[in-house]
């Protein structure tokens, strides 16, 4: 599967697009699903910030095209080298940052979990994008954590040697009294393209990553804190890319 990415800005709104008004069912029924399949605009409530400890971070301008001229997925792993302040910064401000789209905002909540970063202790976070802030949600080294819930050997081997993994939250409760049957697909899509944006943000300035399915993430909710209906969605992790370096074939692959 594949998805598009859009780093330009949007057509002109004046531009109505190809005329369907010799097809005028064919008009009807495009119509007709867009009325019904385009979600309320409205976005969800934000959830409020905790009480944990706040790390300010530094300021970042992920350049996301500048990405796409490296992103790989690091199908080889990583090294294990720690991760600079402003390398995780830059992954971070792309991963919170709200997308031009016609999804509402909200519709999930920025976890992440990080180890060997220098200055930042290793555990648990909840990345706030409007104060640009991680709060600890909780400590301690995670790396057997995410072993265990690792399904695959790549996957494992992420858990021993990135520096950061991204798991965005959301609250399924909350999106399904909102948007009915669809809320799964809403908050997959808003999950998908925040870790997108990541990848793209971390290539630009040299970090590898990888996007992962293959994951317990309900292990690791309970660290998390996470209550009720809020679940912890797909998973990225980041690093220094192994020095065996990078299969070719790989290269547009997850």
């Amino acid at each position: 599967m594949h998805a598009v990415v859009e780093l330009v800005p949007p057509v002109p709104s004046a531009f109505g697009g190809p005329s369907l008004t010799t097809f005028p069912l064919a008009a009807g029924a495009h119509a007709s699903v867009l009325a019904q399949s385009r979600p309320d605009p409205a976005p969800l409530p934000i959830a409020p910030a905790g009480e944990g400890r706040r790390i300010s971070l530094p300021h970042a301008e992920p350049d996301l095209p500048a990405g796409t001229r490296t992103r790989h997925a690091a199908v080889r792993g990583f090294n294990g080298e720690p991760m600079s302040p402003g390398a995780l910064a830059t992954i971070l401000t792309a991963y919170g940052r709200q997308a031009r789209w016609d999804l509402p905002a909200n519709l999930v909540e920025f976890y992440c979990v990080i180890a060997d970063v220098t200055g930042v202790p290793a555990g648990a976070y909840r990345y706030l994008p409007d104060r640009h802030q991680l709060e600890l949600v909780s400590e301690g080294d995670p790396r057997q954590r995410i072993r265990e819930a690792a399904l695959a050997a790549l996957t494992q081997q992420g858990a021993r040697t990135a520096n950061l993994w991204l798991l965005p939250v959301g609250d399924a409760e909350a999106a399904e009294e909102r948007y009915g049957a669809r809320w799964y697909r809403l908050q997959q899509a808003a999950a998908g393209a925040a870790l997108h944006r990541a990848c793209l943000a971390a290539a630009a300035v040299d970090v590898a990553s990888r996007i992962q399915n293959d994951v317990l993430t309900h292990l690791l909710d309970s660290w998390f804190g996470l209550e009720g209906r809020k679940r912890s969605l797909l998973m990225a992790h980041f690093g220094t890319e192994h020095p065996a370096g990078l299969r070719p074939e790989f290269r547009l692959t997850w």
